[in-house]
């Protein structure tokens, strides 16, 4: 009988720290969706593990067809070129202005800032990608 409680304890205990779990995860994703800015994120070997909203509409991909994906299957070579390699996970690169081409043709100008994606240890995960979308006020300057 007292395993029976015991287990029954642990259930409860354990399906309460998933629901915890679920709540964070979820408000994560809900802080990623409301930045204005296109996020992705991806592993240290190049493949996208997430893409919010802004980066759908800004890249004309939908998330469903990058998540998974490498970033050389995702992108342009000429964006990948300058990405810096697996091997330094510490680096931090900057784009100003870059011309960014959408798989439907379309070029967009954006600022691009790659940064490492750390653990709570400090040990590097993956990288961010964060695209700011200038194209509207360069276009805007230029007409």
């Amino acid at each position: 009988m007292s395993v029976a409680l015991e287990n029954a304890q642990l259930y409860e205990s354990l399906e309460k720290r998933a629901l915890e779990y679920q709540a964070l995860k979820d408000f994560n994703e809900n802080i990623i969706e409301s930045i204005n800015a296109g996020v992705l994120s991806c592993d240290l070997e190049g493949k996208v593990g997430s893409w919010n909203s802004e980066m759908e509409r800004l890249y004309s991909l939908e998330r469903k067809d990058a998540v998974g994906k490498s970033l050389g299957s995702v992108f342009p070579a000429e964006l990948v070129a300058e990405l810096p390699n697996v091997s330094d996970a510490q680096s931090v690169l900057n784009l100003y202005k870059f011309h960014l081409t959408t798989p439907g043709g379309k070029t967009r100008i954006v600022n691009l800032s790659a940064v490492p994606l750390e653990g709570k240890d400090g040990h590097v995960l993956g990288r961010l990608l964060i695209f700011n979308d200038l194209t509207e006020r360069v276009n805007s300057r230029t007409s």
